[in-house]
């Protein structure tokens, strides 16, 4: 839905201010992998910890949030879908590389990003799942170890399916601030409010 996505859209003054606000109140951002590693052998993590993720692969994100990631020394997870790259509007396998290269972190949002919950094909779903990972990992050369489900629509067998695949987190679109063991694979998350003031109001 257009007036979704433009509802959604934060500008890049906005959202530079909404970086240095997570500075101001002490958040300390950190990657999905420290979230991991902190519930795999309770690696301890900073003060206030938050992770930042960007979805779609769109090229905007390169344009405008990768430059204020590295103007406050942030990192991000950017789920991208592995037959996106390429096409109008998103990202470039070779801008991926220079942000994997800034220290950024690439996941799967899955191969065309459907509603894998309507895909009753399980050889589609391996090819979405399992075969996205395979081919970000061969074009990028890094491992991919996180998955984002598309429209946050998964059931307990496309978690099973993420979960055979190798990867060692998943992120939903269930709205939540907190996270636990038990939700590795259905990590909540928030969406980024539209403006500063709001962002503070979230991140106060």
């Amino acid at each position: 839905d257009t007036q979704d996505v433009i509802a959604m859209r934060v500008t890049p003054e906005a959202f530079d201010g909404e970086m240095a606000q997570l500075a101001t109140a002490g958040y300390h951002v950190i990657p999905l992998s420290a979230l991991e590693a902190y519930f795999a052998s309770s690696t301890p993590l900073p003060a206030k910890p938050v992770i930042l993720t960007f979805d779609d692969a769109w090229e905007s994100q390169y344009v405008y949030a990768f430059p204020v990631l590295l103007k406050y020394g942030y990192t991000a997870t950017f789920f991208v879908p592995s037959g996106f790259p390429g096409n109008k509007s998103f990202f470039t396998w070779n801008q991926i590389r220079t942000m994997l290269s800034a220290g950024m972190t690439v996941g799967s949002h899955s191969s065309s990003h459907p509603y894998l919950t309507r895909i009753t094909s399980t050889s589609t779903l391996l090819a979405e799942i399992a075969g996205s990972k395979e081919k970000l990992e061969a074009e990028l050369g890094v491992p991919i170890r996180e998955f984002n489900y598309p429209f946050g629509a998964y059931t307990p067998q496309i978690v099973a399916l993420v979960k055979a695949a190798g990867y060692r987190a998943a992120r939903s679109d269930s709205y939540g601030l907190m996270q636990s063991r038990d939700n590795l694979f259905t990590l909540p998350a928030i969406n980024a409010p539209t403006t500063t003031a709001a962002f503070a109001r979230s991140f106060p």
